[in-house]
Parts: C-alpha cells; structure tokens; sequence
C-alpha cells in the first residue's frame, strides 16, 4: 500500500466508491428499500482489500476522506430512462462509447446496472452530485457501517441529485 511504501507521503483527499451507510445515518426519506433497517451490508470494494480500507480510514496522512456508499450507489441505475435522458444530451466521445455499450447491455438486461464507478468518479469531480454526512466508519463481522461523529474528517454520501450527476457525467468541459 503506497502510505507504506512512502511514509511521509500525504493524500489531500481521498474519494472512495465503498463503505455503507445505514439508518442511523441516512434520512428516511433517502432509504432504498434492500436496505431498509440495516446498519451495516457487506460492500465489495472494501471488503476486496479491508485492511487496506481499515488504514486509509484510519491514517493521519489522509486529509478528508468522502466516500460513496453502497446504498447510494444501488439508487443510481442505467436503465432506459438514462438511456434515453442521454440521448437528448450532446456527449464527449467517451461518454457516447459508455451510451452505445449499455445500449448493447440494456438489450439483455432490461432492468438495468447499478452504475457505482460512475457516481464515485462524478463524486471525485463535483461533491453537489451527492449529500454527505461526517461519520465514523467501522467493520464488523466482515460487513461495514458507519455512525454519525464529529471530527472524524471521513464523509459518506447519503443522497444522491439524479440530475446533477447526469449533467457532470456529460459536461463537456
């Protein structure tokens, strides 16, 4: 892990698409229903590498930590009515490779995928795309979760603004 290859490096902030937040941190009214009650699910990103996940939470050498939960990102889907909202949109070449690809995938799959790395990475660009709360984040019994605290510099989404994340997903510049 690089803050143990390099010890005196220092990360400003850190944007990472993992953890959870559960019902002691999100609205009710922000709630997907999978995850009504829990404080705590199991997520694939940190649980991929949890030490990893445990330091970086943990480090003085990271300055802010924000954070893209999983049950945010399970409210984020592409689905036709993405598919069709970015059709009416003008699109950098990227973008529209992303549009014809889920268009092939969207003819199998009619529900739709989750779009996790999307949301994290319009997160990394623009913060307004998701409402966050400053918590503390821990592991237990190989699931994670998150509780309100002040001072803890580690921030985790706990809404999502549907339309603002399509219009940072297409700017185009």
């Amino acid at each position: 892990m690089l803050l143990e290859r390099e010890p005196d490096v220092r990360i400003a902030r850190w944007v990472a698409q993992g953890g959870f937040a559960g019902d002691s941190v999100v609205p009710p009214e922000h709630r997907l229903p999978k995850f009504e009650g829990r404080e705590t699910c199991p997520t694939f990103n940190f649980n991929g590498a949890p030490d990893a996940a445990l330091k970086l939470l943990e480090s003085p050498h990271v300055g802010e930590r924000v954070l893209v939960s999983k049950n945010v990102c399970h409210g984020v889907v592409y689905d036709g009515a993405m598919h069709a909202a970015l059709s009416a949109r003008r699109l950098t070449p990227g973008m529209a490779l992303v549009r014809e690809g889920m268009g092939v995938y969207l003819a199998k799959r009619r529900a739709g995928k989750a779009f996790h790395d999307p949301l994290a990475a319009a997160v990394a660009l623009d913060e307004s795309v998701c409402a966050f709360r400053e918590v503390e984040v821990y592991r237990e019994r190989g699931a994670w979760g998150a509780r309100p605290a002040a001072g803890t510099r580690t921030r985790i989404s706990v809404s999502v603004d549907h339309a603002r994340f399509l219009d940072v997903l297409t700017a185009t510049g």
